[in-house]
């Protein structure tokens, strides 16, 4: 029997078709490739954005501050093209209350080339604001209740230079109620016991001061006060145990540090509650508020330091101003 061409026809085009899908094969490999990796770049570009912004973020409204803070982390993240800006809606007479961090990387294609793409620059940005009147906080609140008004009734001013004598209060003074007995003391609280673990006693307290309450402490809430002056666990976690706050602070980089120039996180630096005795006279404390207080030293009853502006992150809200401030991502 006679064979005719069609089967070598046949086989021709297949083979055209293969070559022609290899070439479609490669190339969407080629991309899928160095589409990968724009896409890790763009990833660590959003994350070195983020971290440097936070960085800049904890030193607002500082803008020089602020932009060493941002540009030195940028340069720890090897981003090299970078930029630190101010936008136009967070800048106030005090200073600015937003910070941008822009960053550029130019990706260069591996297998790309073949099809005559060489290089694709990715870019990201972030922005970070700052805010003030915090009405919650999240940790690191220690169990010092601060009253809320002076011997005459009047809310203290919390004042940068402002050097203040807070002493061990009475159970006797907390629950009467009498405003002139409540100025210039501080209240043992016992924060665990009423919104942690149940925990209380002068171990718990001790370790609260040290550490912070870990949890979440709001404008509001109501907590108990713990029995008794509690002059001893408040030494000992404050000068006496070796990892007291004062022993803590020793080491690097806070050693040098001081009240009006110091390194963040600092443990000399605590964050306590705003507190008013209540109406009722039981030994219960309101929260009204939250401060910085920079602890200078402790002599017997009393504890001496100064508010500062402080900024910590995990807090927010919308409340009176004692210069804590928080600051978060927005974009």
């Amino acid at each position: 029997m006679m064979r005719t061409g069609k089967p070598r026809k046949q086989k021709g085009t297949v083979l055209v078709l293969v070559a022609i899908m290899l070439v479609v094969l490669l190339g969407m490999m080629a991309f899928a490739v160095d589409l990968s990796r724009l896409y890790v770049t763009r990833q660590f570009l959003v994350t070195s954005c983020d971290a440097s912004a936070l960085a800049g973020g904890m030193e607002l409204p500082d803008q020089v501050t602020a932009t060493a803070r941002a540009s030195d982390c940028a340069g720890a993240n090897t981003m090299v093209t970078y930029q630190v800006s101010y936008p136009r809606e967070g800048l106030t007479a005090q200073g600015a209350t937003r910070i941008r961090v822009d960053g550029q990387l130019n990706v260069q294609y591996c297998f790309a080339n073949i099809l005559g793409f060489s290089s694709k620059t990715v870019g990201a940005h972030s922005v970070v604001e700052r805010s003030t009147n915090i009405s919650w906080v999240n940790g690191r609140v220690v169990p010092w209740g601060i009253p809320f008004f002076d011997q005459y009734g009047n809310p203290y001013y919390f004042g940068n230079g402002v050097l203040y004598t807070l002493k061990v209060g009475s159970q006797s003074d907390l629950s009467s109620g009498t405003v002139g007995k409540v100025g210039g003391n501080f209240y043992p609280l016992a924060l665990e016991r009423s919104l942690g673990d149940g925990g209380s006693g002068g171990s718990v307290y001790n370790e609260t001061i040290k550490w912070g309450f870990n949890g979440e402490v709001k404008v509001g809430d109501t907590v108990s006060t713990e029995p008794g002056n509690m002059v001893g666990p408040t030494k000992q976690a404050v000068s006496s145990d070796s990892d007291s706050l004062f022993a803590r602070a020793s080491e690097d980089p806070w050693a040098d540090d001081t009240w009006s120039n110091y390194d963040y996180g600092n443990p000399r630096i605590v964050i306590v509650p705003l507190i008013s005795p209540l109406s009722n006279g039981r030994t219960t404390v309101q929260i009204l508020g939250f401060a910085a207080f920079y602890v200078q030293s402790v002599q017997g009853q009393t504890v001496k330091g100064y508010f500062i502006e402080y900024t910590v992150p995990n807090a927010g809200g919308n409340d009176t101003d004692y210069g804590l401030s928080t600051y978060r991502l927005v974009e």
